[in-house]
This record gives C-alpha cells, sequence and structure tokens, in this order.
C-alpha cells in the first residue's frame, strides 16, 4: 500500500510539474522526494533480509541519510544568505546612478506579475533620482513576443522615464549573462563603472549582487515585491537554493 501510494504521488507531481505554470519546481521537489521516500523504505526492508539484499539495502540507506543530511545543511545555510538578501539594502548611496533591472517573463508584450513589480521599483528610484541611468535586462524566451528588455523599456517609458536613460541588454538567457553584458554597456556609458543598484525580485538579490561582485563591481540590492501566494513564495525560494548552488559550483569550477 505504502509503495502504491508513494509512486502514486510522485507520478502525480511528475505531471503537475510539467503542465503547471508557477509552482512547477515545487512539484518536482515533491515528485523527486516520495521518489527517495520511497527508496529509503525499501532499503530498510532490504537490510532486514540475508546476503545481498541486506548488504545493498544498508548501503543504499546510509547513502540516502549522509546525502540527505548534506542537502539540508547546504539548503539552511544558503537559505539564511537568500534571506539576509531579500529585503534589500536599507541604505544607498546617491552617488550611485547606474540601475541594472533584471528581468522576468513576458505574457506576449505585456510583462507578468512578477517583472511589473520590478518595473515599480525601478520607476521609483529613478524618479527619485533624474540623473539616473538604467540597463534593462533580458532575451526573448518561448511565448514572449519581444524581448523581456524591450518590454520594460516601454513600460517605464510609458511611465514617464525619458528613453535616453534606458539601455538595453537583449541578448542574455541567464542571470550571469545578463550581469556581464550589463557591466558592459555600464562601462560604456557612466562615468563610474564600479557601483550599480541592482533591482530584482528579493529571493534573486543575494545571488545578483554576488555575480556582481565576481564581475567586478559592487552592487547594491532594490527588492521588488513578490506575488502574495505562499506557494509562490515556497516555489522560487526553493528553486532559488538549487541556483545558488549551481553558482557555487560554477565558482569552483571557475
Amino acid at each position: 500500500t505504502f509503495t502504491v501510494l508513494c509512486s502514486s504521488f510522485c507520478l502525480l507531481f511528475l505531471l503537475l510539474g510539467l503542465f503547471s505554470s508557477g509552482i512547477s519546481f515545487l512539484f518536482q521537489i515533491l515528485a523527486i522526494f516520495c521518489l527517495v521516500l520511497l527508496l529509503f523504505v525499501w532499503s530498510i526492508r532490504w537490510s532486514k533480509k540475508n546476503g545481498i539484499q541486506k548488504i545493498f539495502g544498508n548501503i543504499l540507506k546510509w547513502c540516502i541519510i549522509t546525502v540527505a543530511l548534506i542537502l539540508f545543511g547546504l539548503f539552511i545555510f544558503v537559505e539564511i544568505n537568500i534571506f539576509s538578501h531579500h529585503n534589500g539594502d536599507a541604505e544607498i548611496p546617491d552617488s550611485v546612478q547606474t540601475v541594472i533591472v533584471l528581468g522576468c517573463s513576458v505574457r506576449g508584450e505585456t510583462p507578468s506579475l512578477m517583472l511589473r513589480y520590478r518595473l515599480e521599483a525601478a520607476l521609483e528610484w529613478m524618479t527619485m533620482h533624474p540623473n539616473s541611468v538604467a540597463v534593462l535586462c533580458g532575451g526573448q524566451g518561448e511565448g514572449e513576443d519581444i524581448s523581456e528588455a524591450e518590454c520594460m523599456k516601454r513600460w517605464l517609458m510609458q511611465h514617464g522615464i525619458d528613453e535616453s536613460r534606458l539601455k538595453k541588454e537583449d541578448t542574455s538567457t541567464n542571470t550571469r549573462e545578463n550581469i556581464r553584458n550589463a557591466k558592459k554597456i555600464v562601462d560604456d556609458n557612466t562615468d563610474d563603472p564600479t557601483q550599480a543598484v541592482v533591482v530584482s525580485t528579493g529571493f534573486h538579490l543575494f545571488r545578483s549582487k554576488r555575480i556582481c561582485e565576481s564581475e567586478g563591481f559592487s552592487a547594491y540590492g532594490i527588492a521588488a515585491k513578490m506575488p502574495e501566494l505562499p506557494f509562490f513564495h515556497l516555489n522560487y525560494y526553493c528553486r532559488e537554493f538549487a541556483s545558488v548552488l549551481k553558482m557555487y559550483l560554477q565558482e569552483i569550477i571557475a
């Protein structure tokens, strides 16, 4: 019964992960959890038998326990770092006049809710700092009729920001490429390319600021609002954990 139940939930969460939008990663994690739980229970059963099954069951059981403990420790460490930055920086020097706005999904030619929140945060900063220049980051993905950078430029112009203050970075497909290419634009268009303000959603700021440092400049964070549904929070903070681990691996390999 337990095997059938775990297998059913695993299949259900995999299907939900394939066809849901917004919280697909959360369903994928739940599917993996059910699969690992199933393997763990079977490893305990095998460890109580004799011969090869007992040896294999014990090895599998302790491998699962060891990996689970390591991942749990890493999860706590990474999430502490993510949450320590998710509100942005309380004090940002007025001398910093470069704003890097990181992209998010576009629905046709309309910014998604999360992207609109980022744009609202960027608009507030640029209105308060009339000499600031924004680098708008984001290429064109599946289901998007225009690039994220172009969508952001149109939105900000519609809300009163002059086109001369908006620079597009529309060739990138991930955060590292966004920031690396944005740095080149910053170098060519500002007097002080060593500092910038990064506008993104709170869960994204720790990784964004760290990548900025690895690309040779310091960054302050401005946290945009996030959709209020708790499932979205759980999904994105879990997904960000995986992205931060990937970033650490890239740093180690480099």
